[in-house]
């Protein structure tokens, strides 16, 4: 990073946190209002379940309505008179399939969708890899579309491509959600809901609401986002200038926050690790008598740290884990998950844990927040569940 301003960044820092002092108040006075994918915090193979549910809608005579309106939307508002080709038949549509986001395979043409709505790099060849197992299924180039979702239009890199970018240049497109998916949801999607199909409707509404909260468009935010658009206004100065001055300002001030961005995750990355280090050494000296296990993927998330209890000859697994939005602490006998639950009645400890949340697995376990003071309460859960299980042998 190049040298950085010294009085531009504590500026910049004395500003945000202004700023956020201002949302807060401003938020204060809106109305209650609740969605429930923004309590979700979903990632960007949420959103790919989400178009995949809507893509695989069929009307009551069997027609694809909503994928041929995508399509239809790319012929006439992109232009891309490749997809002209494409006849909508009995297309097979998988998420994750591959590691391919959202992927449509029909008898004649193939559509690969590439979700970068949170405007995630993209891997090295990616579009090139997911070209070539296409092609293994079948299908030859000219069969072949590229569909690029990101939030604001926004170009795959060029590594991206491998050998490919020149060869389909006509069956590629990028849509963004905020000018082409977003409108395509209000205008068409929800138009062509019958009235008998609620459940269908109010979640495509619920969609719809929070992509214009991504995009600072909620008519209940009108005046908040005008008060904050006004501060930041003032303290770059921008207030009557000309629009083309504010866009080359803007520009070069994003390219500056960003940097600041970009430092302050790199110190939060070492700042977590170094409390996941000193969670394992503490383990490693307060649980000195029980088994700790290395770090490795275990399910969802990872672990950071556990140790393993042996009750009644079974081994029973405490552990602190991760996924991108919670920090869990969790519990587990390490046997065939079709064994874990008739134990779990057996031995009775399960309900002095206070963890609530069981999943498919028959695990046990309480998440937290990110968001919240989340590190210091899982540490503490995690010593409170290991010390009634280790007081229970």
């Amino acid at each position: 990073m190049e040298s950085m301003d010294k009085n531009k960044l504590s500026a910049w820092l004395k500003f945000a946190s202004g700023f956020s002092k201002a949302k807060q108040e401003e938020q204060v006075k809106l109305p209650f209002h609740m969605n429930l994918i923004d309590q979700l915090h979903i990632n960007e193979n949420a959103h790919s379940r989400i178009l995949m549910c809507l893509l695989s809608y069929k009307n009551e005579e069997g027609k694809y309505v909503f994928l041929t309106s995508l399509i239809d939307l790319i012929k006439k508002e992109k232009q891309k008179e490749d997809y002209e080709n494409i006849s909508v038949v009995s297309p097979r549509i998988s998420q994750e399939k591959e590691r391919i986001d959202l992927w449509i395979m029909d008898k004649d043409y193939a559509i690969i969708f590439e979700n970068k709505i949170y405007n995630a790099a993209d891997q090295e060849a990616q579009l090139s890899r997911y070209i070539v197992k296409t092609i293994n299924h079948g299908y030859n180039e000219q069969q072949i579309y590229i569909v690029y979702l990101s939030q604001y239009p926004k170009e795959p890199e060029q590594q991206s491509w491998g050998e490919y970018k020149e060869s389909f240049r006509s069956r590629y497109v990028n849509l963004s959600y905020c000018y082409d998916i977003l409108p395509w949801l209000k205008d068409n999607v929800l138009r062509s809901i019958k009235r008998e199909e609620p459940f269908l409707q109010t979640a495509i509404i619920q969609y719809v609401d929070y992509l214009e909260g991504l995009f600072k468009k909620r008519e209940i935010d009108k005046t908040m986002n005008m008060e904050l658009y006004k501060l930041i206004e003032t303290h770059l100065k921008l207030l009557g200038k000309p629009e083309t001055e504010k866009v080359d300002k803007l520009l070069n001030e994003i390219h500056y926050v960003e940097e600041v961005v970009s430092q302050m995750k790199a110190l939060l990355e070492t700042s977590r690790q170094r409390i996941f280090e000193r969670w394992r050494e503490q383990t490693r000296s307060k649980y000195s008598e029980f088994l700790p296990c290395k770090e490795y993927d275990k399910f969802t998330g990872w672990f950071i740290t556990d140790v393993t209890v042996k009750i009644k000859g079974k081994d029973a697994v405490v552990y602190i884990g991760e996924d991108s939005f919670y920090l869990y602490c969790g519990f587990y006998f390490d046997v065939p998950v079709e064994e874990r639950q008739i134990l779990n009645e057996e031995n009775k400890i399960s309900d002095r844990l206070g963890l609530t949340q069981p999943n498919k697995k028959n695990e046990l376990f309480e998440s937290y927040s990110k968001e919240e003071d989340a590190y210091n309460m899982v540490w503490n859960k995690f010593c409170k569940t290991v010390d009634i299980i280790s007081n229970s042998l």
